[in-house]
């Protein structure tokens, strides 16, 4: 398969769940979808989750991975097969308030 577009996003953290900035993949002509999310700070955790809806800008959003935890220098991935969804994003937030940290979010959607 093809790639029908890709993001590479950086953002820091806040105290609440925040949209990275030039994350959002449109996958309406796609099959399939994945995220990488990559903390990139040496101390502080961050809290991910993966938002889909069918809204270029994701005002119908729900979430369709649970927020997770990534610890400094940790990695976490979400892919589907089959997207039932046109656009998917990552947001993040600092897992204890006051510390912040930088994150790395790359995406593909194939087709």
């Amino acid at each position: 398969m093809n790639i029908l577009n890709a993001i590479n996003a950086t953002a820091t953290s806040t105290n609440t769940s925040t949209l990275v900035s030039g994350s959002i993949l449109n996958a309406t002509n796609g099959m399939s979808v994945s995220f990488t999310v990559k903390n990139t700070g040496v101390t502080n955790s961050v809290d991910y989750l993966i938002l889909a809806g069918n809204a270029s800008d994701l005002s119908d959003g729900v979430t369709i991975q649970n927020s997770a935890t990534l610890a400094a220098g940790a990695v976490g991935t979400y892919s589907i097969q089959i997207a039932p969804f046109c656009y998917y994003a990552v947001k993040i937030a600092s897992t204890s308030a006051g510390n912040h940290t930088t994150v790395e979010a790359k995406g593909r959607v194939r087709g």
